[in-house]
């Protein structure tokens, strides 16, 4: 089961459904006397209760990894969520876009295939499988793979991309900040964090058609 953390004035922990899905939801205690004794007591209760992954705010990621508990992963959401990703970029049509990525994957594939519906050109800086993948690529698309002119857009698996760049490997959600809507959480009054997101997609009490990416930003 996830957790699910939050500050308050006093420490709680109560196991509750967030649209069906059941969570541990812990309120640490933000003040007050022994304040620093008391959220270790909490913290421990929640990995008592065996929660290894939590929705955890920024400036709590690193206190809840000295406890064993880590954030909610993201990158399988903006994976699935590509299309709509770039739905909040400038249009590549007639343009050409880079796919950076250590090796194929499955999801790897799939972006390649986004990328060449929507470019004309796409640079693949692709290690193991890449020459598999181009083949592919130019037989299904007619696509022309390769960087012609300057690269509108970068699409990364990995974590070495700069500027204009979709992040999608492990690490992205330190990488890049994507805002969300997801009218079914706004309906119950909860913050629309992307680790929630996550977690209700991945377990099907979301749908992806019933999430909205706001805005992306995008690094120097």
């Amino acid at each position: 089961m996830y957790g699910y953390v939050v500050e308050g004035q006093a420490g709680s922990m109560v196991c509750r459904q967030i649209l069906g899905m059941w969570f541990w939801c812990l309120t640490l205690p933000a003040e007050g006397a022994f304040c620093s004794l008391r959220r270790r007591r909490w913290w421990r209760k929640l990995q008592s209760a065996g929660v290894r992954r939590a929705v955890l705010p920024d400036h709590l990621t690193a206190e809840g990894l000295r406890w064993g508990i880590e954030p909610v992963e993201v990158y399988s959401l903006r994976r699935v969520l590509l299309p709509k990703l770039l739905d909040r970029c400038p249009a590549l049509t007639g343009k050409t876009v880079r796919l950076a990525a250590p090796y194929v994957t499955a999801a790897v594939g799939a972006a390649a295939e986004v990328l060449a519906q929507r470019a004309r050109y796409v640079d693949l800086q692709v290690g193991q499988g890449g020459e598999a993948l181009a083949l592919h690529l130019q037989r299904q698309y007619g696509l022309a793979v390769g960087a012609v002119g300057a690269v509108e857009l970068t699409v990364d698996f990995g974590s070495g991309s700069l500027g204009r760049c979709i992040a999608l490997g492990e690490d992205c959600a330190a990488r890049q900040q994507v805002v969300y809507h997801a009218e079914k959480l706004a309906s119950v009054g909860l913050e629309v964090q992307e680790q929630l997101i996550s977690a209700l997609f991945g377990a099907g009490y979301l749908e992806k058609e019933e999430i909205q990416v706001k805005t992306i930003r995008f690094n120097a």
